[in-house]
């Protein structure tokens, strides 16, 4: 006899197994209306903090609809800025803003998911120097979930330039002989009208042991056999 799910995380709306649905409380991000479809509405504008070093944090909330260049701002040596946003700009714009302020770049992106809008986007700004090399982290089930878009992807920037496994994390490095850029952000390289997070900093010494410990040894090693 199956033991009843007593943990409503594991909880599965499923006739098959004759498991439990949720409970109406199981999900508080849920409004209360008859069918639980609606979400609750989030914030209008873009939070945004630049945190300056040995000093408090400055900061300060934009209204309105914000551009990439208006969230970030300029780049600068050793800047550090924080910017939770829901839709008012995506990861593509960001990246090219920051590609825009320190000049041609090599450029690494790690990411579950692209978008075909986008990835024409970045092959656009690769074809018009922008960058001096883009390499790709991708997630294995990117591969066959989306096979068009990364056949596009792998035609575009070489199959050398791209590595796949079991990836989630969404981090792009951005670096020349001027500056070496890092962004982690919770968003996939699409359109994302919902709340995300960036987090955008000149940090020489983060950008290098990135490369050196994560992006270079793997994209050193022989590609394996394509099944």
């Amino acid at each position: 006899m199956k033991k009843p799910i007593n943990n409503p995380l594991l909880q599965e709306n499923s006739r098959k197994n004759g498991a439990v649905p949720l409970a109406r409380a199981g999900n508080r991000l849920l409004a209360h209306d008859a069918n639980e479809r609606t979400l609750f509405v989030g914030p209008d504008d873009p939070f945004v903090c630049t945190f300056k070093p040995y000093s408090a944090a400055e900061t300060r909330y934009l209204k309105g609809k914000q551009t990439a260049a208006e969230l970030v701002g300029e780049i600068t040596r050793g800047m550090v800025r924080l910017v939770i946003t829901i839709g008012h700009t995506d990861l593509s714009n960001i990246l090219l803003h920051v590609a825009d302020q320190i000049g041609p770049c090599d450029l690494m992106i790690s990411t579950w998911d692209v978008a075909a809008g986008h990835l024409t986007l970045l092959k656009t700004a690769h074809q018009l120097g922008k960058f001096t090399r883009v390499r790709w982290v991708i997630d294995c089930g990117f591969v066959k979930r989306d096979a068009p878009i990364y056949a596009n992807l792998v035609s575009a920037f070489g199959k050398n330039n791209v590595r796949e496994w079991r990836n989630h994390a969404k981090i792009l490095l951005l670096g020349n002989d001027r500056f070496k850029v890092c962004v982690f952000t919770s968003a996939n390289l699409g359109s994302n009208p919902r709340q995300e997070h960036y987090s955008i900093t000149e940090n020489p010494e983060v950008y290098d042991k990135l490369l050196a410990e994560w992006i270079d040894p793997a994209f050193a090693k022989p590609r394996p056999q394509d099944e």
